[in-house]
C-alpha cells in the first residue's frame, strides 16, 4: 500500500522497474516526479489523485510519472481517478503527465476517471503530453477508456482520450 508516498528521485535518473504483474495499490501520488529515462513492465497501479486548491497551479501528474525524457513503457495498466480543483493545471495524464523526448508504448491501458475544476492544457487519457523533438515516439496496442471531465470552460486546450497533446512525430 503506497497511500501518500512519492519516490523523490534527483533529476537525470533513470530508473527500470519491472513489476512482475504485481499491483501498487493506494497511490495517491505519482510513483516518481521527474525522471530522465524511465524504463517500466508488467506493472499495474491503482491511482487515486486529490488536488484542492483554487489560487494554486498544478502540473505532471500522473500514477506512474509525471515528468520524463524518456519513457519505454511496456504492458502497464493505470486504474483510477485524478481529481483536480485548481486555478490551472498542465501535463495531467492517466499513466504519465509529460514525456519531453522518446515515448515508446506498448500494450499499456488506463482507466482513470479524470475530472478537473478550472482552466487546464494537455490532458489526456494515458499521457498528458509527448513531445519527440529528436525522435520518433510510439504507442502500440495502447487503450483509455476513462472519463474526462473539465468544468470550467474560461480555458481549455489540447484534451485528448489517449493523449492531450503530441508534438513532432508520433506513430500508433
Amino acid at each position: 500500500d503506497m497511500s501518500g508516498y512519492s519516490l523523490e528521485l534527483p533529476e537525470f535518473y533513470k530508473v527500470t522497474i519491472n513489476g512482475n504483474f504485481h499491483i501498487i495499490n493506494g497511490l495517491s501520488v505519482p510513483l516518481f516526479n521527474h525522471v530522465n529515462t524511465i524504463e517500466a513492465s508488467d506493472l499495474e497501479i491503482n491511482f487515486d489523485y486529490k488536488f484542492n486548491d483554487e489560487l494554486e497551479y498544478i502540473y505532471e501528474i500522473g500514477a506512474l510519472a509525471g515528468y520524463v525524457e524518456n519513457a519505454y513503457v511496456y504492458n502497464c495498466h493505470v486504474t483510477g481517478n485524478i481529481d483536480i480543483t485548481a486555478d490551472d493545471s498542465e501535463d495531467v495524464g492517466g499513466l504519465i503527465g509529460g514525456v519531453y523526448n522518446e515515448g515508446i508504448f506498448e500494450h499499456c491501458t488506463s482507466n482513470v476517471n479524470i475530472i478537473i475544476h478550472g482552466a487546464t492544457s494537455y490532458v489526456g487519457g494515458l499521457v498528458g503530453y509527448i513531445e519527440g523533438y529528436e525522435t520518433e515516439s510510439i504507442f502500440y496496442d495502447c487503450h483509455a477508456y476513462g472519463d474526462i471531465k473539465i468544468d470550467k470552460t474560461d480555458y481549455v486546450a489540447y484534451v485528448g482520450g489517449l493523449v492531450g497533446l503530441v508534438d513532432y512525430d508520433v506513430v500508433f
